[in-house]
């Protein structure tokens, strides 16, 4: 579905963002870049796709009245950004130290019969961070839950139309993915389609030993 797909790229951008702002300068957004991995699987829930990547680098420079950092990327990209002030621990930071970067992303599309009770719809994050007597570090998770009810599925054509549950605009989306594509033939207009979306970004500068 080209919108959730749309959708789920820009809470990407969000969340790894939280770790640029926090902690690693640029070298959060070359997360994916470097090491990516995704997978896509059904369950008898619904269909779960999960991705995951990981950046690596050293601290080259460090101003700490400006709190900027500049880290050389495992694979040899130079990247310069700016530690958020709610990070502690900025002036115990070396050249030579090592930061790193995870990312997990996790979508769960699950349909159910019209008559079935469903989650709320909701987003939820949390930020947490280093003290001041500690090296750098930062993670921020974020959860989001939103259904749909299902106007028409489409096997044929691989297209799912869906409107809020509390009505609206009605959105006409395709289905890319073989998994998707499979269930289509199994929903019937008046379903509910719930798509929970949940990823967390982690990063930690560390002292080389």
């Amino acid at each position: 579905m080209q919108r959730q797909v749309t959708t789920m790229r820009v809470l990407r951008r969000h969340a790894a963002g939280v770790v640029t702002a926090l902690l690693l300068g640029a070298l959060a957004g070359r997360v994916q870049a470097q090491s990516v991995e995704s997978s896509a699987y059904q369950q008898a829930s619904g269909i779960i796709t999960i991705s995951s990547g990981s950046a690596d680098g050293t601290i080259t420079r460090i101003d700490v009245p400006s709190r900027s950092v500049t880290v050389a990327t495992s694979d040899g990209r130079t990247v310069r950004g700016s530690v958020n002030p709610s990070v502690g621990g900025l002036e115990l930071v070396k050249v030579g130290d090592q930061v790193t970067a995870r990312y997990e992303e996790k979508l769960v599309f699950a349909v159910a019969p019209p008559s079935a009770a469903t989650a709320p719809d909701h987003v939820d994050s949390i930020v947490v961070t280093s003290q001041g007597n500690e090296l750098p570090a930062g993670v921020a998770a974020l959860e989001s839950t939103r259904t749909w009810t299902i106007v028409a599925a489409d096997a044929a054509a691989n297209t799912v139309t869906l409107v809020a549950t509390d009505g609206g605009r009605v959105h006409t989306y395709d289905v890319a993915s073989a998994e998707g594509q499979a269930r289509l033939k199994q929903v019937k207009p008046g379903d509910k389609l719930t798509i929970t979306y949940v990823s967390y970004v982690f990063g930690v500068v560390e002292r080389k030993k």
